[in-house]
Order: structure tokens, then C-alpha cells, then sequence
């Protein structure tokens, strides 16, 4: 017989013996002990899942001297005759009639031991942060005596700050082992080589090697690169002497892997020089805000650093990321195998990575990680637009193309986005499992309302399919920079649901709330019903756009402790209307937009009142003013894209102060005539006046120094003559600015509410 038999035998008896003899918990004659500090965490979260499994309070220990005759809950301890020869993260754990082992790799092994336990033995779920989910068994009997895992990839986590989100991340088993080392890597580059080595760093528009400059920077005062701003410098990526320094500043004894990650913050300007612009195979634009295609001096300067860096260490590795301007494969270098790619994809469906990847592969790429900003572009924390198998399939396919691991971008925690993380936490722990096992795997912490919970998501994922899928390419265009909710919000909600499909998940949410259910599985699927309503609410003041729409979302969020303005929606344009909604809200909808441009005349002289300018009508305003100015910005600087605006009259107001004449014409609803009716600004810098049919209606005159920043309105029904809702109403307003900017900035409402 071979020697590791007569090894694996005794061991194998042991544990038919112990699986033959039932190993029962009873928490009232259990302890937990710890070894190390580093356990001290997880030997409290342990406490926390059995106490509320269990209904106890099981006491920690951490002398290592347990009480004699208590079932112990050993965290961080091998077992009696274990060797300790682990995989890095390597997670292991036995039970025995006096106590169960965690144990297992010293960086992180008895942690995941842990939370394996919890999870495959005693069906702990956590759905998302904050959340911990079981069905409690009686009585506690494990089903088995023994588990491991070791990680299949050596990167793995979704990126967060908060921390029941870092703990979430603790018991989903994320971490790594001798992972990549990514970043902006040239941040202190100019304070330190900027006067003695202007060399490494990029010939910018200005024609000097220095950082672009943008507003409030001085390239030659160093201090003005510190923080965000140092990730605006650009490096000269032909320079053999920056490669030298790179390598030269490199510890090599402790670290296999070198940063070159290059700065990625505005202004996007990469180096101009001609060396390296004999790089490019295609002539890129480099004044573009992504420049065309810059790939190939980026993988010529990681092949020059990575052959200087071989000489000192021959398994030293050069890390980047193939991002924007360099996320394409190389056309004409060839990749070395020293290379760790950090592949960072705007392309977002699985045709798209396929070629993406498979380039990379053939430009020679032998290690990469998966990095997407997916979370970053995708999430609407507000709708649930069911792509949660789209990606995890995407995160298959990486794995088949042979990834190290994954590096997502921002967490996302609501409660119609907390499916599409665990699978791919799941995905990362276990890529042999497929997306149905995993959404089994979530649905089970809802006990008897599972089916519900599933039936809710696998409409919502038959939706994208059939609704959005097919169009993911023009929703990114039209979202810009590869923004697929802005995409959404900016056009494609009408198209993406129907208030048929709010109706259809209300009502299979109302049923799983039916069942019997734990604390926990019931406030999670009230948390999901609560969303649901607030996507039906935001699909409404999007798709069928109205005041009214606007107004129910807002105060739906004002009575459920809801954030005003909800995840990026600001950034996104306000398209529900809401900071409208919250101007307006003392008067009653709808609100009437005014036109964006009105008429418009100087008067440098101030003769407009004596020559009762406020008189004029739609036609002589109209012919004979000088042009049109919006109601959206100041005078002396009216956007460039309003073509409206003359260059004449853009000329005569710049840098003008004085007095100046707004009108336009408005149709008053015939059903407000019993109404108080008014004018709301949203701002005019500085003082003004406001005719209605030659009659002066209102002012608003700049006394404090903030008045030219805050709105108002002004009630207009004395000038008001006749109620027919298809006449116009002549509106003149005349502006007086004594320094500043002035004019009409913010827009100008018609409004109403009950008359007194």
C-alpha cells in the first residue's frame, strides 16, 4: 500500500465516525474562541449569526483557554493532527461532538471558513448590507462534518466605503492574493521631476512638457498638482529616461508588479511629442475628450519598462489598464508576457466583450483583470432594468478568456439592484455555478415566498430582453460616454415600461408579502414593494411627463424618507423635474414654462421708462429690438451653442452694465381668471420691473447681496385685460445691473394658485 493511503484511511474513519454520530448545537452550552486579533471581527459576527439563529447569547473568548465541557466554536485554530499547508486564502473547517474548527489559510482562511460554514451549513443568506437572512432550523443539526473552499480567482470585489457595506464584503468572501498593484501611478511625478526632469512628462497644446493647465493651476508651482489635481499629469511614454525612473524607484525586493497606470483626470492632453506620435499606427485626435486611439505607445512603454524590469526580477510584471483611449487592442506592438492588464470595457454586451477580449489575445495578452465601470454607468438606483443575468454572463465570459479576477467599480446598494451584485459576489466564489443557481441560491432566504421573489425578478430580466437589450447600443450613444441611464432618463424610459409592468410586480411583491415570513425576509420585500412604487413613480414624471407626475414622485419620497434628489439625478439633468417641482411647490399645477428666448433691448441711456418702452407691442418688439437673448444664462456670456443670439448684440454686451429690456408674449389659461396668476423667476441680476400690457404688474429690487441668486414671483393679474385663453399677453421686464453679469439667468414660469 502507498504511504499517503495509510495517511488517508485513519482520516477517512474519522470522519465516517463523525458523520456517523449526529453532531448536534446547543447554543446554551457553547462558547466562542478566538487566537488572534485578526479574528476578533469575524468571532463577533460569528456571535451575531448564531445568537439570532439560535436566540442566545453565546460568550467570546479570546485567552485561549476555552471553558472545559463547552462546545466551542474555535476560530483561527487548526484542529488536533491538521498540518498547516493551506493555498493562499485557503478556507477549511470540522465539526467535532466538542466543538468546530475554522481554520485555514493565516491571512484570511478561517474569516472565509467562517462564513462558508454560515452559508452552506446553516443557509445564511445576506441579500445585501445591513441584511442577515435564514431559516431557522430545530433542532440544529449539521448536515455535515466538514467543508472547504479555496478562491478561484486572485482578485475579487465590488468597490465600497461604507461599512456594513465592508462587512457585507467580508461574509461574501471578497479579497485576493498577490494581486496587481493599479492606480494613478504618477501622481507625485511633477513635484518631484517636474524643474529636473522635464522630460518625462507630456508636450502639452502649449507646446511646453508640463501638465495641461486648466483654471486655478500654475504648472510651475508644484503645489497646485496635489490631490485630484495630480491626476491630471500626463507622462511622455517614449522616454527611455522616465523608463529608467520608473524602474529605478521600483522596490524590487519586496514587489513583483510595477504601476504604470497613467493619470486619467481632465484635461485629457497625452503627449503631442513626435516620438511618441510615431507610436500611434492611426493618428489619433488629441484634442478630442477621448482621444481617437492611443493603445499602442501605451503597450510600447509597458514593453520598454517590462524589459528593464526582467533584468532585476525575472517574474516582475508590469500593471496598466487598457481605459478609454487605450481600451482597444494594439494594432501594430506586440504585447509581452510580463503584462497584467486591467481591462477597463465601455462595450456592454457579451458580442462586444467577446471581441474585446479575444483581441486582446491575439495582440499577445497572457493575464488580465476584469475592471468594468458598470456599476458607475448602470446604476439608477431608482429602476429595475433587470440585467442582472446580462452581466453575470458577461463575468462567464471573462472567466472563460482566463481572468485573474474582478474589480467592479461602486457599490450599488437598493433593493432593486442587490440581486446583480450578490450573483456576481456569487459568480467570483464560484464561477461553476450558473446564473439560475445563484438567483435560487438569493430567492431561498425568503422561505415560502421565494417563488414570489424570483417570478418578481425574472420579469423584470424577460423585460430587458425583449425591451432593452436589443437597443443597449443607442441607449449608450444617446446616454453619452457610455452612460446607459442617462441614456434611459434622456429618452428611452417610454420605450423600456409600461404602467402594465408596475402593476404586474405590485402585485407579486403583494403576494410574497402574504406568506409567512422572517422578520428580516418580510422588511426586505416591503423594502423591494416600496421601490417598485417608486419606479412606477419616476417612469411617470419621465415617460408621461406632467407637473402633476412630478409633484406625486416628490412627495412620495418626502413621506418615505426618500432622497429629494435620488442617486445622480442632478448630474442627469433633473429630468423628473423635482428641483422645478420644489421651486414651484407653493403654487398648483401645471407649471408653464416660459420661452427660452425673449426679445431684447439695451438701453445704455435709461430713456426706456420716459419713453415708455413697456408699451411696445409683440410686433414692434419683435422687429424692431435687437435680437434674442435666453432666459438661462447672464447677458455678457450667453452660451455659444445659442445660435439665437447675434454676434452683434453678443459683442454690445459683453462686459456691459446698465439697463436692459426683456419681452416675449404669453397665453394665460381662460380657466385661471378666477386664479391668483404670476410670473415665478428663477433669478435676474440685479434689480427689475415687470409690465403686463403697459401696466407695471411688480418689481423685485436688489437690496442684500444675495438678490440676484434667489427666485420670486410676481402676481401679474392687474395687467391682465382679457382672459381669452388665445390672446397674448404682452410681458416686458426691464433689468437694471450695476456690476456683474446680469440679466434674466434662471427661467421665467407662468403659474397660478387659488385666489383669495
Amino acid at each position: 500500500m502507498k504511504p499517503g493511503l495509510l495517511c488517508f484511511f485513519p482520516a477517512l474513519a474519522f470522519l465516517l465516525a463523525l458523520s456517523a454520530a449526529e453532531i448536534v448545537i446547543k447554543p446554551e452550552n457553547s462558547v466562542i474562541s478566538y487566537y488572534n486579533s485578526r479574528d476578533r471581527i469575524v468571532a463577533f459576527d460569528l456571535k451575531k449569526h448564531l445568537d439570532l439563529i439560535f436566540s442566545s447569547n453565546i460568550p467570546v473568548t479570546s485567552d485561549g483557554k476555552p471553558p472545559e465541557g463547552k462546545f466551542v466554536f474555535h476560530v483561527g485554530k487548526l484542529p488536533p493532527d491538521a498540518k498547516a499547508e493551506f493555498k493562499p486564502e485557503e478556507a477549511r473547517w470540522l465539526a467535532t461532538p466538542e466543538g468546530i474548527y475554522f481554520y485555514g489559510d493565516r491571512n484570511s482562511g478561517s474569516r472565509h471558513a467562517v462564513y462558508n460554514f454560515l452559508e452552506d451549513e446553516l443557509g445564511v443568506r445576506w441579500p445585501e448590507p445591513g441584511e442577515i437572512m435564514f431559516i431557522r432550523p430545530s433542532p440544529i443539526v449539521l448536515g455535515k462534518v466538514s467543508g472547504a473552499w479555496t478562491p478561484p480567482f486572485r482578485v475579487r470585489g465590488i468597490r465600497g466605503r461604507d461599512p456594513e457595506y465592508r462587512l457585507w464584503c467580508m461574509r461574501m468572501c471578497f479579497g485576493g492574493h498577490d494581486q496587481p498593484q493599479v492606480g494613478h501611478a504618477f501622481t507625485d511625478y511633477w513635484e518631484k521631476f517636474g524643474k529636473t526632469n522635464p522630460e518625462f512628462f507630456a508636450l502639452n497644446s502649449s507646446g511646453k512638457r508640463a501638465p495641461a493647465l486648466k483654471s486655478g493651476n500654475d504648472t510651475d508651482n508644484p503645489a497646485a498638482f496635489h490631490g485630484k489635481n495630480s491626476q491630471a499629469v500626463k507622462m511622455c511614454v517614449s522616454s527611455e529616461a522616465l523608463h529608467r525612473k520608473i524602474v529605478e524607484k521600483w522596490n524590487f525586493k519586496e514587489k513583483r508588479y510595477i504601476n504604470i497606470c497613467e493619470n486619467d483626470s481632465p484635461p485629457i492632453e497625452f503627449c503631442s511629442c513626435e516620438n511618441c506620435r510615431k507610436l500611434d499606427p492611426v493618428r489619433a485626435t488629441l484634442g478630442n475628450y477621448y482621444p481617437d486611439f492611443l493603445t499602442d505607445r501605451y503597450v510600447y512603454f509597458a514593453n520598454a519598462v517590462a524589459k528593464l524590469a526582467v533584468a532585476k526580477r525575472p517574474d516582475a510584471r508590469v500593471c496598466y489598464y487598457a481605459y478609454n483611449e487605450t481600451e482597444r487592442p494594439p494594432v501594430r506592438e506586440r504585447i509581452s508576457a510580463n503584462h497584467t492588464i486591467g481591462i477597463v470595457p465601455t462595450v456592454f454586451t457579451v458580442e462586444g466583450t467577446e471581441k474585446l477580449l479575444s483581441g486582446w489575445k491575439k495582440a499577445g495578452a497572457t493575464e488580465f483583470f476584469w475592471r468594468p465601470n458598470q456599476h458607475t454607468y448602470f446604476n439608477s438606483g431608482c429602476m429595475p432594468f433587470g440585467f442582472e443575468k446580462h452581466f453575470f454572463n458577461i463575468l462567464c465570459l471573462t472567466v472563460k478568456h482566463g481572468t485573474i479576477g474582478f474589480d467592479y467599480s461602486s457599490f450599488r446598494s437598493h433593493p432593486t439592484l442587490s440581486l446583480s451584485d450578490y450573483v456576481l459576489a456569487k459568480g467570483m466564489k464560484d464561477p461553476s455555478r450558473n446564473y439560475e443557481y445563484w438567483l435560487d441560491h438569493y430567492c431561498s432566504a425568503f422561505g415560502e415566498s421565494a417563488p414570489y421573489v424570483k417570478e418578481y425578478h425574472e420579469y423584470w430580466r424577460r423585460n430587458w430582453e425583449k425591451r432593452i437589450a436589443p437597443h443597449l447600443d443607442e441607449i449608450l450613444k444617446k446616454g453619452r460616454y457610455y452612460n446607459f441611464v442617462r441614456g434611459m432618463m434622456w429618452g428611452e424610459l417610454a420605450k423600456s415600461f409600461e404602467e402594465s409592468d408596475f402593476d404586474a410586480t405590485d402585485k407579486i411583491l403583494e403576494t410574497a408579502l402574504s406568506g409567512k415570513l422572517s422578520d428580516s425576509a418580510r422588511g426586505h420585500i416591503a423594502k423591494m414593494l416600496l421601490a417598485n412604487k417608486h419606479a412606477r413613480l419616476v417612469y411617470r414624471s419621465i415617460a408621461l411627463k406632467s407637473d402633476e407626475n412630478s409633484l406625486a414622485l416628490l412627495k412620495f419620497r418626502e413621506k418615505n424618507n426618500i432622497p429629494i434628489l435620488f442617486g445622480r439625478e442632478e448630474k442627469w439633468g433633473d429630468p423628473c423635474e423635482i428641483k422645478t417641482i420644489l421651486a414651484l411647490r407653493e403654487y398648483d399645477p401645471p407649471f408653464i414654462r416660459t420661452n427660452l428666448f425673449w426679445y431684447f433691448k439695451l438701453d445704455p441711456s435709461d430713456t426706456g421708462v420716459k419713453e415708455k418702452w413697456f408699451e411696445a407691442s409683440v410686433k414692434t418688439f419683435s422687429k424692431n429690438w435687437d435680437g434674442m437673448l435666453p432666459t438661462d444664462s447672464f447677458w455678457e456670456n450667453p452660451p455659444p451653442r445659442w445660435k439665437q443670439v447675434s454676434p452683434e448684440l453678443r459683442g454690445k454686451l459683453k462686459n456691459y452694465d446698465g439697463t436692459g429690456w426683456y419681452a416675449t408674449g404669453l397665453k394665460v389659461p381662460a380657466e385661471w381668471k378666477n386664479r391668483d396668476v404670476y410670473l415665478y423667476f428663477g433669478a435676474v441680476d440685479e434689480s427689475c420691473w415687470i409690465y403686463v400690457n403697459g401696466k407695471e404688474v411688480g418689481k423685485h429690487i436688489f437690496k442684500n447681496s444675495y438678490d440676484w441668486t434667489v427666485p420670486f414671483g410676481i402676481r401679474i393679474n392687474d395687467g391682465i385685460t382679457n382672459w381669452d385663453s388665445s390672446v397674448y399677453q404682452n410681458i416686458i421686464v426691464r433689468v437694471e445691473d450695476k456690476a456683474g453679469m446680469g440679466g434674466i439667468w434662471k427661467r421665467v414660469w407662468l403659474v397660478s394658485k387659488a385666489g383669495k
